[in-house]
């Protein structure tokens, strides 16, 4: 499935000069730096396994159009669930969280009558975090004026922190003038030393589904 999924998103990449010529709206002057710059915000619902167990959370990202094919964008990604691994501790109800935030540039492969297909590479950082669900502790957090709030969370255990790299595809359709309805589909490479696992058991898909809203 990962040579697949490679695969897919190279032909992409290779057929574009072909999309271009059968209408693609991107075939006049696709690199010429735009007078202003169009912004854009993304969220996401986001899906991705954790050792073959399924979690779930949200995504968000901006990006930035610098020329009518191409993009920089900033991105974060939040899912957690139970699991039935314990990693060698003595733990009652595991729990993994795991945390991104990525730079990724883009390149928009075809662009008519509304859709869009684009390819990108995240690259940033990642953690994994796990906890005891099974034991509840009290913490504390300040606001900016100095008030104190209390909180409960489970028992934090141990935490793998990885650089992360993704090839993705994304495809989007427009449905309002300033909306576009967008998924797509990477795959998570973690590079670094794992405090617990091994890196590559964390390896896997993250699947989006979401809105877009042009924020110029």
């Amino acid at each position: 499935m990962k040579r697949l999924f490679y695969l897919l998103v190279l032909l992409s990449a290779l057929n574009s000069s072909a999309v271009y010529a059968q209408g693609n709206d991107l075939s006049d002057q696709p690199f010429r730096v735009l007078d202003t710059p169009r912004a854009s915000l993304g969220i996401f619902a986001a899906t991705m396994p954790f050792i073959r167990q399924q979690s779930f959370g949200l995504g968000a990202d901006m990006k930035l159009n610098i020329t009518p094919m191409f993009s920089m964008g900033i991105s974060g990604l939040v899912t957690g669930r139970k699991v039935d691994p314990k990693f060698g501790y003595n733990i009652g109800e595991a729990k993994l969280l795991y945390y991104d935030i990525s730079l990724f540039p883009e390149l928009t492969l075809y662009r008519n009558r509304g859709l869009e297909a684009a390819v990108r590479l995240y690259a940033g950082f990642s953690a994994f975090n796990l906890s005891d669900n099974s034991i509840r502790e009290i913490y504390w957090w300040y606001d900016e004026y100095g008030n104190a709030y209390q909180g409960e969370r489970a028992l934090p255990i141990a935490n793998n922190y990885f650089l992360r790299l993704a090839p993705a595809f994304a495809v989007s359709y427009r449905v309002a003038r300033d909306v576009r309805l967008e998924a797509s589909g990477s795959y998570s490479m973690f590079f670094g030393e794992a405090t617990y696992a091994h890196r590559s058991d964390f390896n896997n898909y993250v699947f989006q589904l979401g809105v877009r809203v042009a924020i110029d």
